[in-house]
Parts: C-alpha cells; structure tokens; sequence
C-alpha cells in the first residue's frame, strides 16, 4: 500500500517525498563552463507534479484503501492543481505587471524627450533673438549716420 505525503499549513498544500526518498536536483552539464563548480538547479512544477503523479497510483491499484482515503486522495490532486494553476497565473500577472511598467518608462522617456526638445527650441529662439539684436546694434554702430540716430 502506498501512502501520499501532503502538508498542510493554512490554504497552502505542498506534497512531501516518503520517508527515505530523497528528490536529487538536477545538474547542469555545460561542457563551456570553465568553473569546476557544478550548478544545481530545484525541480521544477513539471517535475513536482510528475511526483504527485508517482505518490498517487491510480485507486484500482491501491487494495484496501477505503472510500473516503480515496476522496481525501482526489481532494488533494484537485488542490494541488489548483495551486499550481494560481502558481501560473500570478506569474502571468506578474509579466504583464512588467510589460505594463516598462511600456510606462518608454512613455516617459519621450515625455522626457519632448520636454527637452522645447527647450531647446526656446533656447535657441532665445540666442537668436539677442544674436539679432545685437547684429543690429553692431549694424547701427558701424554705419556712418550711426552718431545722429537715436
């Protein structure tokens, strides 16, 4: 008879591996790593439901097993799925939460841009306006009849 391990702390359910079973990380075998440390990565929610699907063999096979062991056996695949399924969709929601701000700086950015922009501009009209100006009174000065204008 096998027995599926779940812990239970408060709405969060996770599957435990039986006593004496232990759930190896996977390595990376990268021959361009020149480093001889060797980088282990956790398994990941395939792997994890693969294991639920290891610890709960189908109810024909499990002799003995009442009714209700069953029902709390489905109840807890039907959670567990339910986890991993709000698991997927916080991920979801947190990449649009990214895309959305990245798409928010980009429109800063070129407010930014904007904003520079007409400064420029003023700036510009600015020096050429006195630049005129005093091409003007370089003008008047330099003419002859300069002396009996006001």
């Amino acid at each position: 008879m096998s027995t599926l391990y779940v812990q239970v702390e408060g709405g969060n359910i996770t599957t435990l591996q039986p006593p004496g079973c232990i759930h190896p990380l996977t390595q990376d075998d990268d021959d361009d790593d020149d480093d001889d440390d060797e980088t282990l990565t956790a398994p990941s929610d395939t792997h994890m439901q693969e294991d639920l699907e290891e610890l709960s063999p189908p109810e024909a096979s499990l002799p003995g097993t009442s009714q209700s062991d069953k029902a709390t056996v489905d109840n807890v695949r039907s959670l567990y799925k339910k986890v991993l399924e709000l698991d997927r969709t916080k991920k979801r929601l947190e990449i649009r939460k990214l895309e959305l701000e990245i798409e928010k700086l980009e429109h800063e950015k070129k407010d930014v841009f904007n904003a520079s922009m007409d400064l420029r501009r003023a700036l510009f009209g600015y020096l050429q306006y006195n630049f005129l100006k005093e091409a003007e009174v370089l003008y008047r000065l330099s003419s002859p009849m300069s002396f009996f204008v006001n």
